[in-house]
């Protein structure tokens, strides 16, 4: 039964990415992205990763998927769209290169079986995946972690500086110069 619900979820994703990359209109990609998003997290989910899962509905599904509407709202759908020709040559030749990356991944270490010490026994004595993970994240990874809040904080905030419109008369005069 597992195996078939993970067929499920595995297709919901690849057609929903898939009608994803191929909508013109942006609002439609953006639906189709939180489709695939919500299909990964199911199959977290199956991987009994429910600290990925949560994390992937709540940062991506949730925050990333605002931003981006937010995004498509101030730029709007015609500036984003112009000078197609040598973008889709360039994107189509780095999505085989990084489809021959991930065969290559995948080939080392899921088909050789390497798991680098983290077996199921060693996971469930630690505790369970989150305490794992949170033992990770918060010990080893702290400083990187910290530089990441940050670095979005920044981004956030320029968000916001490019989209704001100009209140006043001179703040007006002072962007057409």
């Amino acid at each position: 039964m597992e195996l078939y619900i993970f067929y499920l979820i595995a297709t919901i994703a690849v057609v929903s990415s898939l009608l994803m990359i191929t909508r013109s209109n942006m609002v439609h990609s953006t639906i189709f992205l939180i489709t695939t998003l919500l299909a990964i997290a199911g199959l977290y989910f199956l991987l009994e990763a429910e600290f990925l899962a949560v994390v992937q509905i709540i940062i991506y599904a949730g925050a990333i998927i605002t931003m981006f509407v937010f995004v498509i709202l101030a730029l709007g759908s015609s500036s984003v769209r112009e000078n197609y020709g040598f973008r889709v040559f360039a994107m189509s030749v780095l999505g085989i290169l990084l489809s021959f990356e991930l065969i290559n991944l995948f080939s080392n270490t899921v088909f050789s079986g390497s798991t680098q010490g983290l077996t199921s026994e060693r996971i469930t004595a630690s505790g369970g995946n989150i305490q794992v993970v949170s033992k990770i994240l918060l010990d080893e990874f702290l400083f990187p972690f910290e530089i990441l809040s940050f670095i979005l904080l920044a981004a956030m905030i320029g968000v916001f500086v490019l989209t704001r419109k100009p209140n006043t008369e001179e703040e007006k005069q002072k962007g057409e110069k």
